[in-house]
């Protein structure tokens, strides 16, 4: 009787609570899986969408394009900055004490070094 018995197909349990068999779902969530990772299909550059830029979606400027511009700007400084030719530094330099109206202090000192010649070794 027991051979009897093997030959009858086994209790599906999902077929007597009427739910589908989860095998099915499980075989249908690895069929889309295949559309990613290893499996999937090769894409061309032309087929590849643009990923969603979010300082466009709030409105604000893209910060890269910022930084570009200062990096842009900092190009004219330091081992990057054009060569200065002796005829551009013909220019003299800022001179504060003409700029407040006060006179230079090397002026004021080269006259006490004059008036100390007149004592000392050099008298």
């Amino acid at each position: 009787t027991m051979l009897a018995d093997a030959k009858h197909a086994p209790v599906n349990v999902w077929n007597q609570i009427g739910a589908p068999e989860p095998s099915v779902g499980a075989q249908q969530v690895m069929h889309q899986n295949d559309d990613f990772g290893y499996k999937a299909r090769p894409q061309m550059l032309a087929e590849k969408k643009e990923r969603p830029n979010v300082w466009k979606q709030i409105g604000a400027a893209e910060p890269s394009k910022a930084a570009q511009r200062v990096m842009g700007q900092n190009d004219n400084f330091g081992y990057k900055a054009r060569p200065t030719m002796l005829a551009d530094a013909k220019q003299a330099p800022v001179n504060v004490w003409n700029q407040i109206g006060a006179p230079e202090p090397s002026v004021g000192a080269q006259q006490v070094m004059h008036q100390n010649d007149d004592f000392g070794y050099k008298a």
